[in-house]
Protein backbone atom coordinates (compact mmCIF):
# COMPACT_ATOMS: atom_id res chain seq x y z
CA UNK A 1 0.00 0.00 0.00
CA UNK A 2 1.09 3.56 -0.78
CA UNK A 3 4.45 2.30 -2.09
CA UNK A 4 6.63 2.65 -5.17
CA UNK A 5 8.43 -0.20 -6.93
CA UNK A 6 10.74 1.02 -9.66
CA UNK A 7 14.01 0.49 -11.50
CA UNK A 8 14.18 -3.28 -10.97
CA UNK A 9 15.36 -6.00 -13.33
CA UNK A 10 13.33 -9.10 -12.41
CA UNK A 11 13.87 -12.35 -14.27
CA UNK A 12 14.34 -16.14 -14.13
CA UNK A 13 11.40 -16.87 -11.83
CA UNK A 14 9.92 -20.40 -11.87
CA UNK A 15 12.77 -21.81 -13.92
CA UNK A 16 12.78 -25.38 -12.55
CA UNK A 17 8.98 -25.85 -12.84
CA UNK A 18 9.00 -27.96 -9.67
CA UNK A 19 5.60 -26.73 -8.51
CA UNK A 20 2.73 -24.51 -9.59
CA UNK A 21 0.04 -22.61 -7.76
CA UNK A 22 -0.41 -19.09 -6.47
CA UNK A 23 2.27 -16.47 -5.81
CA UNK A 24 4.38 -17.28 -8.88
CA UNK A 25 5.22 -13.95 -10.49
CA UNK A 26 7.94 -11.39 -10.97
CA UNK A 27 5.94 -9.07 -8.71
CA UNK A 28 2.90 -10.38 -6.78
CA UNK A 29 1.00 -7.93 -4.57
CA UNK A 30 -2.17 -7.95 -2.52
CA UNK A 31 -3.81 -4.66 -1.58
CA UNK A 32 -1.60 -2.38 -3.68
CA UNK A 33 -3.69 0.67 -2.82
CA UNK A 34 -2.21 3.78 -4.48
CA UNK A 35 1.01 1.88 -5.26
CA UNK A 36 3.09 2.89 -8.28
CA UNK A 37 4.97 0.17 -10.20
CA UNK A 38 7.10 1.88 -12.82
CA UNK A 39 10.19 1.52 -14.97
CA UNK A 40 10.82 -2.16 -14.30
CA UNK A 41 12.13 -4.82 -16.67
CA UNK A 42 10.39 -8.15 -16.06
CA UNK A 43 10.97 -11.25 -18.17
CA UNK A 44 11.31 -15.03 -18.03
CA UNK A 45 8.92 -15.35 -15.12
CA UNK A 46 5.65 -17.23 -14.74
CA UNK A 47 3.48 -14.13 -14.53
CA UNK A 48 5.19 -10.79 -14.91
CA UNK A 49 2.95 -8.68 -12.65
CA UNK A 50 0.19 -10.14 -10.50
CA UNK A 51 -2.12 -7.52 -9.00
CA UNK A 52 -4.28 -9.49 -6.59
CA UNK A 53 -7.36 -7.71 -5.17
CA UNK A 54 -7.55 -4.22 -3.67
CA UNK A 55 -5.34 -2.62 -6.33
CA UNK A 56 -7.45 0.51 -6.06
CA UNK A 57 -5.56 3.60 -7.17
CA UNK A 58 -2.57 1.54 -8.33
CA UNK A 59 -0.55 2.75 -11.32
CA UNK A 60 1.43 0.38 -13.56
CA UNK A 61 3.56 2.69 -15.68
CA UNK A 62 6.39 2.38 -18.22
CA UNK A 63 7.41 -1.22 -17.59
CA UNK A 64 8.85 -3.53 -20.24
CA UNK A 65 7.58 -7.12 -20.00
CA UNK A 66 8.49 -9.97 -22.32
CA UNK A 67 9.11 -13.72 -22.51
CA UNK A 68 6.84 -14.40 -19.54
CA UNK A 69 5.44 -17.91 -19.62
CA UNK A 70 1.86 -17.27 -18.49
CA UNK A 71 1.17 -13.55 -19.05
CA UNK A 72 2.67 -10.13 -18.53
CA UNK A 73 -0.10 -8.80 -16.31
CA UNK A 74 -2.68 -10.67 -14.22
CA UNK A 75 -5.39 -8.49 -12.69
CA UNK A 76 -7.28 -10.55 -10.13
CA UNK A 77 -10.61 -9.44 -8.59
CA UNK A 78 -9.98 -5.69 -8.49
CA UNK A 79 -12.71 -3.08 -8.94
CA UNK A 80 -10.75 -0.01 -9.95
CA UNK A 81 -9.84 2.63 -10.47
CA UNK A 82 -6.36 1.53 -11.52
CA UNK A 83 -4.13 2.69 -14.37
CA UNK A 84 -2.01 0.69 -16.83
CA UNK A 85 -0.13 3.09 -19.11
CA UNK A 86 2.98 3.47 -21.28
CA UNK A 87 3.89 -0.21 -20.89
CA UNK A 88 5.51 -2.55 -23.41
CA UNK A 89 3.88 -6.00 -23.17
CA UNK A 90 5.28 -8.54 -25.62
CA UNK A 91 4.58 -11.99 -24.14
CA UNK A 92 2.21 -14.44 -25.93
CA UNK A 93 -0.51 -13.48 -23.47
CA UNK A 94 -0.32 -9.84 -22.46
CA UNK A 95 -3.19 -9.48 -19.98
CA UNK A 96 -5.37 -11.84 -17.97
CA UNK A 97 -8.12 -9.52 -16.78
CA UNK A 98 -10.29 -10.95 -14.02
CA UNK A 99 -11.10 -7.46 -12.74
CA UNK A 100 -13.10 -4.38 -13.67
CA UNK A 101 -12.61 -0.62 -13.59
CA UNK A 102 -9.18 -0.45 -15.24
CA UNK A 103 -7.77 2.22 -17.57
CA UNK A 104 -5.38 0.96 -20.27
CA UNK A 105 -3.66 3.90 -21.93
CA UNK A 106 -0.75 4.31 -24.40
CA UNK A 107 0.42 0.69 -24.15
CA UNK A 108 2.14 -1.42 -26.81
CA UNK A 109 0.56 -4.88 -26.74
CA UNK A 110 1.43 -7.82 -28.98
CA UNK A 111 -0.08 -10.64 -26.91
CA UNK A 112 -3.57 -11.94 -26.29
CA UNK A 113 -5.99 -10.44 -23.78
CA UNK A 114 -8.18 -12.78 -21.77
CA UNK A 115 -11.22 -11.32 -20.00
CA UNK A 116 -13.03 -13.49 -17.44
CA UNK A 117 -15.72 -12.78 -14.82
CA UNK A 118 -15.48 -14.02 -11.26
CA UNK A 119 -19.11 -13.94 -10.05
CA UNK A 120 -18.61 -16.06 -6.93
CA UNK A 121 -15.90 -14.06 -5.12
CA UNK A 122 -16.80 -10.98 -3.10
CA UNK A 123 -13.79 -8.69 -2.72
CA UNK A 124 -13.42 -5.20 -1.21
CA UNK A 125 -13.45 -1.77 -2.74
CA UNK A 126 -12.43 1.27 -0.73
CA UNK A 127 -13.00 4.91 -0.12
CA UNK A 128 -10.55 6.88 -2.31
CA UNK A 129 -6.92 6.84 -1.13
CA UNK A 130 -7.85 4.92 2.01
CA UNK A 131 -7.69 1.42 3.42
CA UNK A 132 -11.23 1.81 4.78
CA UNK A 133 -13.52 -0.69 3.08
CA UNK A 134 -16.55 0.83 1.36
CA UNK A 135 -18.15 -2.45 0.32
CA UNK A 136 -17.82 -5.92 -1.19
CA UNK A 137 -18.84 -7.02 -4.67
CA UNK A 138 -18.12 -9.67 -7.30
CA UNK A 139 -16.45 -9.32 -10.71
CA UNK A 140 -18.83 -9.11 -13.68
CA UNK A 141 -16.27 -7.61 -16.11
CA UNK A 142 -16.30 -4.38 -18.00
CA UNK A 143 -16.12 -0.78 -16.81
CA UNK A 144 -12.67 -0.69 -18.44
CA UNK A 145 -11.20 2.03 -20.63
CA UNK A 146 -8.82 1.65 -23.58
CA UNK A 147 -7.35 4.85 -25.03
CA UNK A 148 -4.42 5.50 -27.39
CA UNK A 149 -3.02 1.95 -27.35
CA UNK A 150 -1.06 0.26 -30.13
CA UNK A 151 -2.00 -3.38 -30.77
CA UNK A 152 -0.32 -5.84 -33.13
CA UNK A 153 -0.35 -9.64 -32.74
CA UNK A 154 2.80 -11.72 -32.47
CA UNK A 155 2.44 -15.50 -32.36
CA UNK A 156 6.14 -16.21 -32.90
CA UNK A 157 6.69 -16.86 -29.18
CA UNK A 158 3.70 -19.15 -28.63
CA UNK A 159 6.01 -22.14 -28.22
CA UNK A 160 7.39 -20.57 -25.02
CA UNK A 161 4.06 -20.69 -23.18
CA UNK A 162 4.12 -22.91 -20.08
CA UNK A 163 0.86 -22.78 -18.18
CA UNK A 164 0.86 -22.97 -14.37
CA UNK A 165 -1.40 -25.25 -12.33
CA UNK A 166 -3.40 -27.80 -14.33
CA UNK A 167 -4.09 -25.69 -17.40
CA UNK A 168 -2.40 -26.45 -20.69
CA UNK A 169 -0.67 -24.13 -23.16
CA UNK A 170 -3.51 -24.88 -25.59
CA UNK A 171 -5.97 -23.39 -23.08
CA UNK A 172 -3.91 -20.22 -22.89
CA UNK A 173 -3.49 -19.88 -26.64
CA UNK A 174 -7.03 -20.61 -27.81
CA UNK A 175 -8.07 -16.98 -27.44
CA UNK A 176 -7.73 -14.72 -30.44
CA UNK A 177 -5.77 -11.49 -30.47
CA UNK A 178 -8.17 -8.67 -29.66
CA UNK A 179 -10.68 -7.02 -27.35
CA UNK A 180 -13.71 -8.87 -28.72
CA UNK A 181 -14.20 -10.78 -25.44
CA UNK A 182 -15.60 -7.61 -23.92
CA UNK A 183 -18.72 -8.19 -26.01
CA UNK A 184 -20.08 -10.33 -23.16
CA UNK A 185 -19.00 -8.04 -20.30
CA UNK A 186 -21.73 -6.96 -17.90
CA UNK A 187 -20.63 -3.32 -17.68
CA UNK A 188 -19.96 -0.99 -20.64
CA UNK A 189 -16.41 -0.54 -21.90
CA UNK A 190 -15.08 2.76 -23.24
CA UNK A 191 -12.58 2.42 -26.06
CA UNK A 192 -11.26 5.09 -28.42
CA UNK A 193 -8.27 6.16 -30.51
CA UNK A 194 -6.56 2.77 -30.52
CA UNK A 195 -4.48 1.55 -33.45
CA UNK A 196 -5.00 -2.10 -34.47
CA UNK A 197 -2.47 -3.58 -36.87
CA UNK A 198 -1.89 -6.89 -38.62
CA UNK A 199 -5.23 -8.47 -37.69
CA UNK A 200 -5.51 -7.56 -34.01
CA UNK A 201 -9.26 -7.30 -33.44
CA UNK A 202 -10.88 -4.16 -32.01
CA UNK A 203 -13.57 -4.08 -29.38
CA UNK A 204 -16.06 -2.98 -32.00
CA UNK A 205 -17.86 -0.18 -30.20
CA UNK A 206 -15.14 2.44 -30.52
CA UNK A 207 -14.65 5.99 -31.69
CA UNK A 208 -11.67 7.30 -33.67
CA UNK A 209 -9.87 3.95 -33.60
CA UNK A 210 -8.10 2.75 -36.74
CA UNK A 211 -7.60 -0.77 -38.07
CA UNK A 212 -5.06 -1.83 -40.69
CA UNK A 213 -5.29 -5.60 -41.05
CA UNK A 214 -2.53 -6.03 -43.62
CA UNK A 215 0.30 -3.93 -42.18
CA UNK A 216 2.82 -5.79 -40.03
CA UNK A 217 4.97 -3.45 -37.91
CA UNK A 218 7.53 -6.25 -37.42
CA UNK A 219 7.86 -5.62 -33.69
CA UNK A 220 10.90 -7.34 -32.27
CA UNK A 221 12.75 -7.07 -28.97
CA UNK A 222 16.52 -7.41 -28.85
CA UNK A 223 17.89 -8.38 -25.44
CA UNK A 224 21.59 -7.50 -25.27
CA UNK A 225 21.96 -8.30 -21.60
CA UNK A 226 22.36 -4.97 -19.85
CA UNK A 227 20.54 -3.15 -22.66
CA UNK A 228 17.26 -3.87 -24.43
CA UNK A 229 16.17 -2.48 -27.80
CA UNK A 230 12.79 -2.47 -29.51
CA UNK A 231 12.67 -2.69 -33.30
CA UNK A 232 9.51 -1.75 -35.16
CA UNK A 233 8.22 -0.18 -38.34
CA UNK A 234 5.48 2.46 -38.35
CA UNK A 235 3.28 3.40 -41.29
CA UNK A 236 1.10 6.41 -42.07
CA UNK A 237 -1.56 5.23 -39.59
CA UNK A 238 0.29 7.21 -36.93
CA UNK A 239 -0.70 10.45 -38.62
CA UNK A 240 -4.22 9.36 -39.56
CA UNK A 241 -5.55 8.35 -36.17
CA UNK A 242 -7.29 11.00 -34.07
CA UNK A 243 -6.30 11.03 -30.40
CA UNK A 244 -6.68 13.25 -27.37
CA UNK A 245 -4.78 13.80 -24.15
CA UNK A 246 -5.84 11.35 -21.45
CA UNK A 247 -6.83 13.00 -18.18
CA UNK A 248 -8.89 12.32 -15.09
CA UNK A 249 -11.75 14.10 -16.82
CA UNK A 250 -11.66 11.77 -19.81
CA UNK A 251 -11.42 8.61 -17.71
CA UNK A 252 -14.26 9.54 -15.36
CA UNK A 253 -14.97 7.33 -12.36
CA UNK A 254 -14.76 3.59 -11.76
CA UNK A 255 -18.31 2.35 -11.36
CA UNK A 256 -17.98 0.09 -8.32
CA UNK A 257 -15.89 2.35 -6.08
CA UNK A 258 -17.40 5.56 -7.49
CA UNK A 259 -13.84 6.89 -7.44
CA UNK A 260 -11.93 9.00 -9.95
CA UNK A 261 -8.72 8.07 -11.75
CA UNK A 262 -6.26 10.24 -9.84
CA UNK A 263 -2.67 10.33 -8.68
CA UNK A 264 -1.95 8.74 -5.29
CA UNK A 265 -1.96 12.19 -3.64
CA UNK A 266 -5.46 12.87 -4.98
CA UNK A 267 -4.36 15.32 -7.67
CA UNK A 268 -5.78 15.16 -11.18
CA UNK A 269 -4.18 12.71 -13.59
CA UNK A 270 -2.71 13.79 -16.93
CA UNK A 271 -0.82 11.35 -19.17
CA UNK A 272 1.50 13.98 -20.62
CA UNK A 273 4.75 11.95 -20.60
CA UNK A 274 5.68 8.86 -22.58
CA UNK A 275 7.63 5.69 -21.72
CA UNK A 276 10.93 7.55 -21.80
CA UNK A 277 9.69 10.61 -19.96
CA UNK A 278 9.40 12.71 -23.11
CA UNK A 279 6.53 15.24 -23.18
CA UNK A 280 3.45 14.27 -25.16
CA UNK A 281 1.53 16.48 -27.52
CA UNK A 282 -1.27 18.13 -25.60
CA UNK A 283 -3.52 18.14 -28.67
CA UNK A 284 -2.85 14.87 -30.48
CA UNK A 285 -0.51 12.50 -28.62
CA UNK A 286 0.86 9.47 -30.46
CA UNK A 287 -0.66 6.06 -29.82
CA UNK A 288 1.47 3.60 -27.89
CA UNK A 289 4.25 4.30 -25.39
CA UNK A 290 6.51 6.49 -27.57
CA UNK A 291 5.69 10.08 -28.46
CA UNK A 292 8.64 10.46 -30.85
CA UNK A 293 7.64 7.52 -33.05
CA UNK A 294 8.03 8.36 -36.73
CA UNK A 295 7.06 6.65 -39.96
CA UNK A 296 9.49 3.96 -41.11
CA UNK A 297 11.88 1.53 -39.43
CA UNK A 298 13.31 2.50 -36.06
CA UNK A 299 15.17 1.12 -33.09
CA UNK A 300 14.40 2.38 -29.58
CA UNK A 301 16.37 1.61 -26.46
CA UNK A 302 13.86 0.60 -23.77
CA UNK A 303 16.30 -0.44 -20.99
Amino acid sequence: MFSQIYGNHIYNIWTKRQFGGAELAGIKIHASIDAVIRNNRIHNTCRGLWMDWMAQGAQIVANVLYDNYSEDLFLEVNHGPYLVCNNIMLSPRAIFNMSQGGAFVHNLITGRILVRPEPSRFTPYHFPHSTDVAGLITILNGDDRYFNNLFSPDSSCDHKVIAPNTQTPAHFLKYRFGLQQYATAQWPVRSASNLYLNGYQPYGQETNSLENRIFNPAIRLEDRGEEVYLHLTADSSLQKIETQLVTSGLLGKAKMADAAYENPDGSALTIDRDYSGEPRSLLSPKVGPFENLVQGEQTIRVW
